[in-house]
């Protein structure tokens, strides 16, 4: 059945909140009703049955909802939710976790340590409901229960995200809809952020119970340190290193790994299995004979392999597997980065930036940097004007490389990052900062720039207006052939500025060759040349 032909519900958070409206209509407006409709904080209306109301006291009343998660596969499909309201006069919405609804007990989850496990999405929900109902300096306090919430949390990622004592009352749009691949990826990323959040500093993936079972039982790593990716292991490795982690442990079967190490980050048999070809593969270059790859080729499973492996003496096929998926995985999250290479000279260049491109397998960046910095046997694409040809490279060596962008001066300032943030959008790409020609302009010449009005007249000019004479105004330029300084300082003049005004050309900055020449905007308009360099006014 595909999922747009399947029947949706509502989430435990509509039951909960459809309980507590069903409570204030018996208790406000002694209604018993068998239906209400409730607003999710989308502005959406949602009908929810209500299956059993009942007043116990004035003040107090009980309603409950049989949860309808539709077709989508929910264990808390069939259970009730109890929702229990007191009024009061506090004048305030109050939560409480009754029995089989959790408790938060660790920092990373929508609600802090010590909060019943009611997310804020249903929480919203029952905040519209209370502002419908109550009038001013009346409070409501709600207490959520699930009969058999402790039975269906054991079958719940709770536990391991610090939730105790039953499942979370869910729902940021109150409806169910039939679980896609997307959210049930999406439902796996919470496991890191509890990781993050209490001081894991290395993200342990597991794709299933067999990696769990090593981490835990020959490693010693605790269930709550790790994080179950089922087979989309390239998505949970691309969320970690977004969550902020900067070291990844994957442990599990061998089957599993082998797929990583032949570049496929989805395991699922139907989207990757070439576990076989690759043990062949690898069995050959242990020096297997002809009659040993057959024999392995002819395996049904990895575990079949073991023997064969093991009476040939061929286990280093094992570190193979453990080195190539390490370096898949590697290139996997690393796609793209884009470095600063600050004046140009290397000296000038931050070490993380020099061992991105000492290490890149594609190397992109002028002529001129490709000539100071790329090692050998790496790929090169020069910069050009044809950024467009360039994207397209770019493109193709992704999809099994790492690629290395160089910028010229700084990353931030006027580089090619707004470009490739729209060209690849999805692409991980890594920012590392450099020296601004500007700013090493500014140094030379013993200068801050903190006040300065940085501008560009490379293949683009400022507006008038910002050019205009303003006395102890400081201003830097990039320049290029056209609008060289020369050109530059006459546009000054003619919008009033001083001949005598100090300024500054300074070109191939960094090098031994550099030029400097620091004189008056007089002077500057007879000079010839630097047309690719900084221009400094110091008025």
């Amino acid at each position: 059945m595909r999922v747009e032909d399947m029947k949706g519900g509502y989430t435990t958070g509509s039951c909960a909140t459809a309980g507590m409206k069903a409570g204030l209509l018996a208790l406000l407006e002694h209604d018993i009703v068998d239906k209400v409709v409730i607003e999710n904080p989308q502005g959406q209306f949602i009908e929810v049955p209500i299956k059993s109301v009942e007043i116990i006291s004035e003040t107090e009343a009980k309603a409950t909802v049989m949860k309808d998660g539709g077709d989508d596969p929910d264990v808390t499909h069939g259970n009730d939710v109890e929702t229990t309201v007191i009024l009061d006069d506090t004048g305030k919405l109050r939560f409480r976790a009754g029995f089989g609804v959790g408790t938060v007990t660790k920092p990373g989850l929508a609600m802090p340590p010590g909060q019943p496990a009611i997310n804020p999405g249903p929480r919203a929900m029952m905040k519209l409901v209370f502002e419908e109902f109550c009038t001013q300096g009346q409070g409501v306090t709600v207490t959520v229960s699930v009969p058999n919430g402790k039975v269906l949390a054991k079958k719940t990622l709770n536990h391991t995200l610090g939730i105790e004592g039953g499942i979370s009352i869910i729902g940021t749009t109150g409806i169910v809809k039939p679980m896609s691949e997307e959210g049930f990826k999406n439902s796996l990323v919470p496991q890191l952020k509890v990781m993050k959040a209490n001081g894991c500093e290395t993200a342990v993936l597991v794709p299933g119970r067999i990696g769990q079972d090593l981490a835990e039982q020959v490693l010693g790593i605790h269930k709550n340190q790790m994080a179950e990716t089922s087979n989309f292991i390239g998505f949970m490795l691309e969320q970690a290193v977004h969550i902020g982690f900067k070291r990844i442990l994957i442990i599990g079967h061998i089957g599993k790994l082998i797929k990583l190490a032949s570049g496929s980050f989805h395991t699922h048999n139907r989207m990757s299995d070439g576990r076989m070809e690759s043990i062949v593969a690898y069995a050959a270059l242990e020096g297997a004979s002809r009659a040993v790859c057959e024999e392995l080729f002819n395996c049904q499973t990895t575990e079949s392999t073991f023997p064969i492996l093991e009476r040939e003496g061929l286990t280093g096929v094992y570190q193979r597997v453990v080195d190539r998926a390490s370096m898949r995985s590697e290139r996997y999250i690393a796609n793209e980065a884009e470095v600063g290479i600050g004046p140009g000279n290397p000296d000038y260049v931050v070490p993380r930036g020099l061992n991105l491109i000492k290490h890149a397998t594609v190397l992109v960046g002028s002529e001129r940097s490709l000539e100071d910095f790329k090692e050998p046997g790496q790929i090169t694409y020069p910069v050009t004007g044809k950024l467009s040809w360039l994207s397209e490279q770019i493109e193709r060596e992704l999809h099994d490389h790492d690629v290395v962008v160089m910028v010229s001066g700084d990353t931030g300032y006027y580089s090619l990052l707004p470009y490739l943030k729209k060209k690849f959008p999805t692409t991980r790409i890594e920012v590392v900062p450099g020296i601004s020609s500007m700013t090493f302009a500014f140094a030379r010449l013993n200068e801050v720039w903190h006040d300065a009005d940085l501008m560009s007249f490379h293949g683009r000019q400022p507006a008038p207006e910002r050019l205009v004479y303003e006395a102890g105004k400081k201003m830097g330029f990039l320049t290029d052939p056209e609008y060289n300084p020369a050109h530059i300082a006459r546009i000054l003049i003619d919008a009033g500025w001083p001949k005598e005004t100090r300024a500054a050309a300074l070109e191939r900055l960094s090098y031994d060759d550099e030029k400097i020449v620091d004189s008056t905007l007089e002077v500057l308009t007879e000079l010839e040349g630097f047309g690719h360099s900084v221009m400094v006014v110091l008025g």
